[in-house]
């Protein structure tokens, strides 16, 4: 079997409690187990009413994998009276996966749920010149 480096991108991880979360580490498990080189990058609230909903700040580490965290800035402005930027958040998870692209190239780019993560996921891939894997789960239907 091939070694593959992968960039998985996921939209919600622990501290925050969610079957998002559950999803993403036992994904990332089971590649780093198969001897697939991880890189997660993880959306994350740091504001407090982020944090009261879903947990928050950024991830902790996964044996054998490289953990990022993401802090969904455009999404945390409705803490400043303005209207959330989930197109901020498409900008600076692209702009992270490009950024990792470079320190150690990646083979394939997957995404855990369509949007934000998804729509970054597929124009990081556009501008590397990638492979990439969006799935589409539960709730995220509706944005696709």
């Amino acid at each position: 079997m091939n070694r593959l480096r992968i960039c998985f991108i996921s939209r919600r991880f622990f501290p925050a409690i969610s079957g998002m979360s559950v999803y993403a580490l036992n994904l990332v498990r089971e590649l780093v187990a198969c001897g697939h080189d991880v890189t997660m990058v993880s959306q994350y609230r740091n504001d407090p009413a982020g944090m009261a909903v879903y947990g928050g700040g950024p991830p902790p580490g996964i044996p054998g994998a490289h953990v990022l965290g993401c802090e969904s800035r455009g999404e945390q402005r409705i803490n400043h009276g303005q209207p959330a930027s989930f197109e901020q958040d498409v900008e600076d998870l692209v702009d992270t996966v490009i950024r990792e692209h470079r320190r150690r190239p990646f083979d394939i780019i997957h995404a855990q749920y369509g949007y934000p993560c998804g729509l970054a996921a597929l124009e990081a891939a556009r501008r590397l010149g990638l492979p990439n894997v969006v799935s589409i789960q539960g709730g995220d239907g509706h944005w696709v």
